[in-house]
């Protein structure tokens, strides 16, 4: 991300000003948190809320947001409410990203698609599962994995494809173990577009003021998908620090003072752009 547009962020991002009442509040702002760290995705939230992380942990156990594999292949914190809309419009790229590795662990889609379903239905009768718990599953119902056993990456992949389905997330830790529970997502009445229109104005809302490529790289949706998005929402142009970007606002956005020094979780939404090879 570029230097100079770090003021005009902070405030979008959460990082001045009010903070929200709450993780799940700050989750619906941003639209999405990347969380492959659950712990410093809490801390990224706490930096936002003002809330402790234990307090986060007990809002995330309670169900207030969820934990899954959603836009870029990768663990996010999102609101159960907006998971069908997000799994709509990014799903099927995610699938098609784990193909490749997943027949390189002995895994063909067709077979990825089988163990998913039978984790679906694992998850819900006996959830929450440990990952080994869900292999123990797998095992008994005659589905042994590649090779006989179900190996990490085999085991991930088919764990991912039950996620992209909405119908499993990841759970409350039992102690260090993560665990995967049974979600029920309502269902959305957007249309594509409605949808495309929806969150590139949480993007912009909570990442902006931004440029389609910037969405694009955050959603892994194509470019010109993600400009028919920015077109669809009606985001104004803005001339930021001499760069091109778009904004929801009818103000233009303003700086605030950066501090010398930002203590930033990993991963953290605020760095999470795409990186400019200009810079």
């Amino acid at each position: 991300m570029k230097p100079a547009l770090v003021g005009h962020r902070l405030r979008s991002q959460l990082l001045d000003g009010a903070p929200s009442a709450d993780g799940a509040a700050a989750v619906a702002h941003l639209g999405a948190v990347q969380s492959q760290l659950h712990d410093m995705s809490l801390w990224a939230l706490s930096g936002r809320t003002g809330r402790t992380r234990a307090q986060l942990a007990q809002e995330f156990d309670d169900g207030a947001f969820v934990r899954t594999h959603v836009l870029r292949p990768t663990w996010h914190h999102v609101l159960l409410a907006d998971l069908p809309d997000l799994l709509a419009l990014t799903a099927d790229r995610v699938r098609r990203s784990l193909d490749s590795g997943s027949r390189e662990a002995g895994l063909p889609p067709a077979g990825r698609a089988a163990a998913a379903e039978m984790i679906a239905g694992a998850v819900r009768a006996h959830g929450p599962l440990t990952r080994a718990e869900v292999a123990a599953h797998l095992t008994a119902a005659g589905l042994p994995g590649p090779n006989g056993r179900w190996t990490s990456q085999p085991l991930g992949h088919a764990l991912m494809e039950a996620e992209q389905s909405g119908r499993i997330g990841s759970g409350p830790l039992r102690g260090k173990q993560h665990t995967y529970r049974a979600l029920d997502p309502p269902t959305s009445g957007r249309t594509h577009e409605e949808r495309l229109a929806w969150l590139a104005r949480t993007y912009v809302r909570g990442h902006g003021p931004a440029a389609p490529e910037d969405f694009a790289w955050w959603t892994l949706l194509p470019v010109t998908v993600a400009r028919q998005a920015f077109a669809l929402a009606g985001l104004r142009p803005v001339t930021v620090a001499g760069i091109d970007l778009f904004t929801g606002g009818d103000a233009d956005p303003e700086a605030v003072d950066v501090p010398a020094a930002m203590l930033l979780a990993n991963f953290d939404e605020l760095i999470s752009y795409r990186r400019d090879p200009h810079d």
